[in-house]
């Protein structure tokens, strides 16, 4: 917990420093600035030191007593979680590890990238049954947020799938997953492009370059 409470004053008092094109000196009154802001706010005492019985009390749920500083406490959490669940969806994928992949889900349920690159390492497996049921799930999380995040999903997938490696890659079975992805992007971009990359993966059925 003490780990987590000074992570939340971290980011609160540099998280502006994130902004591009900021010089030495802007950097410095930002930091400046966040710290006069924190403490007056009760984030921090008067020794520059986080306030761990005030942070803490809004982690766990109640407020500090200032809205303002239960909101930045709130997108501290929420950046905190969001930058763990990515470092374990990127472990689960580089180790093929779906525990890794799970715990991730757990902590961001609606990510539909996570569904996706689970899928396809289920699919490596020769788990089909289990891939097709993530890849149901990710197509449902991005379906109600229009044509964008459906494209994302597909593109999300598409990437998936290009990480497996031969002999799936390169596989019938595989073809046939990308050409029905690239003509759902079709469907929903109208891209020529798209239509091309659909066209040449029949070519290659027609040519004999997929393995059974």
């Amino acid at each position: 917990m003490r780990r987590t409470r000074w992570g939340i004053v971290t980011a609160v008092l540099t998280g502006s420093l994130l902004l591009s094109g900021c010089s030495d000196s802007d950097m410095r009154d930002l930091v400046s600035f966040a710290r006069m802001w924190a403490e007056g706010h009760g984030l921090v005492d008067s020794n520059g030191k986080p306030d761990y019985w005030n942070i803490g009390t809004r982690v766990m749920g109640g407020s500090t007593g200032d809205e303002q500083a239960d909101a930045v406490i709130d997108a501290g959490m929420t950046v905190k979680n969001f930058n763990d669940a990515e470092k374990l969806r990127d472990q689960g994928v580089k180790e093929k590890n779906l525990k890794k992949l799970d715990s991730a889900i757990a902590s961001r349920p609606g990510e539909f990238r996570y569904h996706n690159d689970k899928g396809a390492i289920l699919l490596e497996q020769g788990n089909i049954d289990e891939a097709y049921a993530e890849f149901d799930k990710a197509d449902a999380i991005a379906k109600p947020y229009g044509t964008a995040s459906q494209v994302r999903n597909l593109d999300s997938r598409l990437a998936a799938l290009d990480r497996i490696p031969p002999p799936i890659h390169n596989s019938s079975s595989w073809a046939l997953q990308k050409l029905g992805l690239w003509e759902k992007r079709y469907a929903l971009t109208k891209d020529p492009a798209d239509l091309n990359s659909a066209n040449w993966i029949k070519t290659g059925f027609e040519k004999g370059m997929y393995t059974p």
